[in-house]
């Protein structure tokens, strides 16, 4: 297609995917609690721990009036003291030092946009510690860092299929895009401070340099600052997440291979070391030792001493990978049935010669990621809808879908429909579904969306079970607060609004809230679907290799 034509249909994938993220704020969790607690320590205080950003408490001022007041944690607490006082339990603690108990990379990715907001703010006089404030200034930065770099990885897909599948229909590559982007758990955890969509972002835009230099099309650029970019890119994306180094390993044999020069190589492994010696520099810096990590101080409900490795992990077992794949508790085929299609697209890739290296990239990855996770010690992954530990491996899960949908469309089709509206669905009520819920979709989503109420066998201080309401926008959970300690009474204002979808500021609370974003999806696909089938897919990209 022409170079304007695949413009108009990457600019209008990357608006659809990024309105569709940027639609939804999910509240407050303990992951996302700890990671914005280090966006604000670095942007207001320029330091790394957060003792002073997880406690909260609602306070009387002389005139009786009530409001949101961050305090200082006190002295000499306990890991599993500040678990149950502060907004999160994700943190490790050294040395009487807080952090959260992940790698820094979604944070830095989040301080630019937080940035800006923190100093506009001051030159306005806004108080960024009032509930409000503090819950608009967390979704505007996690949708311009998370959805924003997510919503560019659904481009470098769109691309990547493209010059993987140069000879399928230009619909095909747009239809198993937009699945990807808004048919897979990609899109729930897009729409939170979470490291799975930067991960996977990150992943595709590695994986499309080296298909670049495969093909020989780095053009005046050189095979150097490719290559450069590339491992770079891999090196940030174990920043983000440490399992990451899985997908890492694998592109790096992949890139062996491409490349075939040990000196073009070398480019490549340069850029992936320089982040990693960051990574080095910030475990030295906070927990005393480069070879330390975020979770070697963590809390100890994370970890178990009959683990081998970290404490967390252990031998994996048959039984949690037919758990991760099939149940209705965490199984991904179960909440994005569209998925299990890509097992024939994989079998289709490893029959055509010149893609089996591709093929067997793909395979390798998902086959880590599964193992992984089948072997952690919380391999559930906690308050989570589906197996979120397994997202970083979803996009080479989902390229094979271009070849199913030219192969068996309207199947193909069908399923991808059933698959968006589940996720659709999970992203609109809550994609944190409390981790003892034994069916989220049946037990938990569909009573909520009905209008009724789940209450969660969990422990508070004062005793009394929480209670979650739908219809939409069910988590409660303010960034200043957790389930163990809620700051705010659960029928004010506060707690109502501390997770919204854009729709609610016209009908607050109601399933219609998401009746402009359907419109947007409407509109947007019945463009795509028109522009791609009026284009010839005589793509600008080199021939693929035949190695």
């Amino acid at each position: 297609m022409g170079c304007l034509k695949q413009a108009r249909l990457e600019l209008t994938i990357f608006i659809m995917v990024f309105v569709t993220y940027g639609y939804f704020h999910q509240g407050g969790g303990w992951n996302q609690n700890s990671r914005f607690a280090q966006v604000r320590s670095i942007v207001e205080t320029g330091r790394f721990e957060i003792n002073n950003y997880v406690l909260y408490r609602v306070v009387a001022d002389g005139n009786g009036k009530t409001e949101l007041r961050r305090l200082p944690l006190p002295p000499g607490l306990q890991l599993e003291q500040i678990s149950l006082n502060a907004s999160t339990g994700d943190v490790s603690l050294f040395q009487g030092r807080l952090y959260p108990n992940k790698p820094p990379g979604a944070v830095l990715a989040a301080v630019p946009i937080y940035f800006a907001i923190y100093w506009i703010e001051r030159a306005l006089g806004v108080d960024p510690d009032d509930w409000w404030p503090l819950t608009i200034n967390a979704y505007l930065t996690t949708v311009f860092s998370v959805s924003l770099l997510a919503a560019l990885g659904g481009v470098a897909f769109y691309r990547i299929s493209l010059r993987l599948f140069p000879s399928a229909p230009a619909w095909t590559h747009v239809a198993s895009t937009m699945t990807f982007g808004l048919g897979t758990l990609v899109l729930p955890f897009a729409t939170m401070l979470f490291d799975h969509g930067l991960v996977a972002a990150l992943s595709l835009f590695a994986f499309w340099l080296l298909l670049v230099e495969r093909d020989g099309g780095s053009g005046s650029l050189g095979s150097a600052v490719v290559l450069l970019v590339a491992g770079v890119l891999g090196g940030l994306a174990v920043v983000m997440n440490y399992s990451s180094v899985i997908t890492v390993s694998f592109l790096t044999l992949y890139a062996v291979w491409v490349v075939r020069s040990w000196r073009k190589m070398g480019w490549f492994l340069v850029g992936l070391v320089l982040p990693l010696i960051f990574l080095a520099w910030y475990h030295a810096t906070c927990f005393g030792s480069p070879w330390a990590n975020a979770n070697t101080y963590q809390y100890n409900l994370f970890q178990d001493e009959e683990m081998m490795i970290f404490g967390m992990f252990g031998v994996p077992r048959f039984e949690l990978i037919w758990k991760l794949l099939f149940s209705d508790y965490r199984g991904l085929f179960f909440t994005c049935p569209v998925l299990v299609l890509s097992c024939l697209g994989l079998w289709q890739m490893a029959m055509r010669r010149g893609m089996r290296a591709e093929a067997a990239l793909f395979v390798a990855i998902f086959a880590g990621f599964l193992v992984m996770n089948s072997a952690v010690n919380h391999w559930h992954s906690g308050w989570s809808i589906g197996p979120r530990y397994l997202i970083p491996a979803i996009p080479f899960l989902s390229l094979p879908l271009t070849l199913v949908f030219e192969r068996l469309p309207r199947l193909t089709l069908a399923v991808a429909s059933i698959s968006g509206a589940i996720l659709l669905l999970v992203t609109a009520v809550d994609p944190q579904p409390y981790v003892g819920i034994g069916s989220p979709l049946k037990d938990y989503i569909l009573p909520l969306v009905q209008g009724g109420e789940v209450a969660l066998k969990i422990a508070q201080t004062n005793n009394t079970p929480p209670v979650v309401r739908g219809e939409v926008s069910a988590n409660p959970i303010g960034f200043y607060e957790s389930w163990f300690y809620p700051v705010f009474h659960p029928e004010i204002v506060q707690r109502q609004w501390n997770s919204f979808n854009l729709g609610e500021f016209i009908w607050a609370g109601s399933l219609i809230s998401l009746l402009p974003l359907c419109c947007v999806l409407v509109l947007g696909l019945g463009a795509l679907g028109y522009w791609s089938r009026q284009s010839v897919t005589d793509a600008p990209e080199p021939p693929m290799s035949t190695r």
